[in-house]
């Protein structure tokens, strides 16, 4: 009986579960990093616009 989620030949152990969850909690990581450099440059943005009205 194999194990479908044991990569064949592999004598480590790799398992595929543990490797796509920590692909997506990177992932979330990087999406939370995103939005927030996004929310950064728009904030400063904003603010220069604000600025340059005066």
């Amino acid at each position: 009986m194999t194990d479908t989620n044991k990569v064949p030949g592999d004598d480590a152990g790799f398992d595929m579960d543990e490797y796509r969850r920590r692909q997506r909690a990177r992932a979330r990581v990087m999406a939370i990093l995103l939005v927030a450099f996004v929310l950064l440059i728009f904030a400063v943005t904003i603010a220069k616009m604000g600025l340059a009205s005066r």
